[in-house]
């Protein structure tokens, strides 16, 4: 008797539904960090809080892979290609491996050696297995000290990887067996575990590269990666980037950006690359009034309040106290911590828009960026773009009588949280407000659409802290586009993909 569970007859069902809840789970799990994330928080906490929300991200993307092994559909190292945008990569990297190395004492450096295109297209989730094996293993075998992860273009289509730590080394004993194999022997290994190496091997063999170990001379060890490297220009990015296809477009707008953090710097010029507008950077207080007493005015000022020397809300005073064009500056402040009194704080010092970091998203700076020039109206902005082909994948596997039953339940689900939320809104219900958008924020994490899922993980928040109901309005229109966005997906989804009969 087969050990896989079956619901009524149907294993690719019991599968599907399983990815379903997963997903479901999963995206309850990252809107709770999220939420969490507006909280005042000891600095140890939020970076323990960021590198959770950075996991999830990549269990996300492991889930549809679980799956399809389940079916045996697919291979734990099989290989799906993805764009990636470089600078929200690193950034990620950086946020997820320096809050756990710290915790065990460890420091983590993270080096770009050469010259990396702003999107390339690799196994994202596989790079991520790879890397997480590596530096987990330096964390867990290694005395506190260094640890660095480097990235390297090689200036064509080759991405090299070094992760090198200052321990011990790998044991003389073993040595030869993990440059022959790139494992432990059998013998060396603790009951359920020893794999790490080996699966290191599988998946970037894989990816159609190769690796290699050593150690040091000086001490320690090195694990080299060379995986082929496919760069994405610019314009197919935004075509394969919903966040990019939506966000606004602010070609011609000058704006200055004051951060004194290398990564935030980076990831920030491609955001804003990306956003076509033009960039001035300086790196703290001082810089920022040099500039602003000196040159024209940019169009706007994102300013970090957590600068070493005069602080963002330093500037914002001196730049409220000179009156004139100085005053009416639109002034976008950025900040780790995100609370009620914090932002208070900051639009009371003169900051007309507030933006908790890091900021990853392109639409979610965009936005912002139009709120603090009082330009954005969430009545005629552009419903998310929405992306099914995930659970599209699903439903294939599990067949279309299961696929149709899936897809009707979730337009099922999704028209009646809509009603809930409208009529909430409506009677300014902020208890019935929290209740519908915590069912959408499941609802849109199931179905992968994160544009709308990040929306209702805000407008929830706000409903908790019972922030204005104009502010709560406004956002409530942008979700509702959202809705009627993936309501319309789902539908035709149901009807095109699996011959399934519309709810009405």
């Amino acid at each position: 008797m087969s050990g896989t569970p079956v619901f009524d007859g149907e294993p690719g069902l019991s599968h599907a539904l399983l990815g379903h809840d997963l997903r479901a789970a999963l995206a309850e799990m990252r809107s709770s960090l999220h939420l969490l994330s507006a909280l005042d928080l000891p600095e140890e906490s939020r970076a323990a809080l960021d590198r959770c929300r950075a996991v999830g991200d990549t269990l996300n993307r492991m889930i549809d892979q679980s799956v399809l092994v389940c079916l045996g559909q697919g291979s734990p190292v099989s290989h799906a290609l993805e764009t990636v945008n470089t600078a929200v990569f690193l950034a990620a990297l950086n946020q997820r491996w320096s809050g756990r190395a710290s915790e065990s004492g460890h420091s983590f450096k993270l080096i770009i050696a050469g010259a990396l295109p702003e999107f390339f297209s690799i196994d994202r989730t596989a790079l991520e297995r790879v890397l997480a094996n590596l530096i987990g293993n330096c964390l867990v075998h290694t005395p506190p000290g260094p640890i660095s992860l480097t990235l390297k273009g090689s200036g064509g289509d080759l991405l090299l990887i070094s992760v090198e730590d200052w321990g011990p080394g790998f044991p003389a004993a073993h040595l030869a067996a993990i440059q022959r194999d790139f494992a432990l022997p059998a013998e060396a290994r603790r009951e359920g575990g020893g794999f790490g190496l080996q699966s290191v091997k599988l998946l970037v063999e894989a990816m159609g590269g190769r690796c290699n170990a050593r150690n040091k001379a000086g001490g320690g060890t090195e694990v080299g990666i060379c995986l082929p490297l496919t760069p994405v220009d610019n314009a197919s990015s935004a075509a394969l980037s919903s966040s990019l296809a939506m966000a606004p477009d602010l070609t011609g707008t000058r704006l200055l950006l004051a951060e004194d953090n290398p990564s935030c710097r980076e990831l920030a010029r491609a955001l804003i690359n990306a956003l076509g507008a033009h960039l001035t950077l300086v790196e703290n207080g001082d810089q920022v009034m040099a500039a602003l007493a000196n040159d024209p005015l940019p169009d706007t000022l994102i300013l970090d309040d957590e600068m070493p020397g005069t602080t963002g809300r330093q500037v914002l005073h001196w730049l409220r106290a000179r009156g004139g064009a100085f005053a009416r500056l639109p002034v976008l402040a950025l900040t780790s911590h995100i609370g009620a009194d914090e932002v208070a704080a900051l639009k009371q010092a003169g900051a007309n828009e507030v933006l908790s970091k890091p900021v990853l998203c392109p639409l979610e700076l965009g936005r912002a960026i139009l709120r603090a020039q009082g330009t954005y109206s969430p009545a005629t902005a552009q419903p998310p773009a929405i992306d099914l082909s995930a659970l599209k994948r699903l439903g294939q596997l599990a067949g279309p009588a299961a696929a149709a039953e899936l897809f009707q339940r979730l337009e099922e689900d999704l028209g009646t949280a809509r009603a809930g939320l409208t009529s909430a809104i409506g009677a300014s219900d902020m208890a019935g407000i929290r209740a519908h958008s915590h069912v959408i924020i499941a609802l849109a994490g199931t179905a992968g659409a994160m544009e709308l899922h990040d929306d209702a993980v805000t407008l929830n928040g706000m409903a908790h802290a019972n922030r204005p109901m104009e502010r709560v309005i406004a956002l409530g229109e942008t979700l509702d586009a959202g809705l009627v966005a993936l309501l319309q997906s789902v539908r035709a989804a149901t009807l095109s993909d699996f011959g399934g009969v519309p709810v009405t």
